[in-house]
């Protein structure tokens, strides 16, 4: 009886080591540091963070004073990107067409400026195998983060920025309140 428990004991200390799924660390050299493009690195398409402010509808946003989206003549939505580890188009052709079809439901002004929409999926976590649930590194959730950026299309000035994250038991569902989310903000406050 004893025995069996030493051995019940050892094998399950075993199979909790390669249960881990904590991140290997990879050291990069400054030189390498640019020419990295398989997401060893966290890329932000927000690269100045200062004067955002927390939202009622987004996690945070900067909106530039008296910027107003129906004031635009032309809104054009890039491409959205995906920045994070997982790879999942259907997610970034939901976003770019929830995206565009919010703006088509605006009113444009055919005297005023032309700007640019760009968004950027920054983190996206999956549902997690069964086994990743005994690891103390587990997420328990799956989530989307994305990251919005509007700018003259001239000037490449900043009109603004704004990121947000959502999380349920899946992820379509976590998109879904992801997109939910950033057609209101859209809608209500600019």
């Amino acid at each position: 009886m004893r025995t069996k428990i030493i051995f019940s004991l050892f094998f399950f200390c075993i199979f909790m080591l390669s249960c881990r799924s904590s991140p290997q660390v990879r050291k990069i050299s400054q030189t390498d540091a640019a020419g990295v493009s398989d997401n060893l690195t966290t890329q932000h398409l927000i690269a100045d963070y200062s004067g955002m402010k927390e939202d009622a509808i987004v996690a945070s946003a900067w909106i530039d004073t008296n910027f107003i989206l129906e004031d635009c003549a032309e809104v054009s939505v890039q491409p959205v990107l995906n920045f994070s580890r997982m790879d999942y188009p259907h997610a970034q052709e939901r976003i770019e067409a929830s995206l565009r079809d919010t703006l088509a439901a605006k009113k444009n002004n055919p005297a005023g400026k032309s700007v640019q929409m760009t968004a950027a999926i920054t983190a996206m976590r999956g549902k997690p195998s069964f086994i990743k649930w005994f690891s103390p590194t587990y997420e328990d959730m799956p989530s989307v983060e994305l990251e919005v950026v509007v700018t003259e299309t001239q000037s490449k000035r900043e009109l603004v920025k704004f990121c947000h994250m959502a999380r349920a038991k899946d992820t379509d569902k976590a998109l879904d309140q992801l997109l939910r989310d950033v057609t209101a903000f859209l809608n209500k406050k600019i």
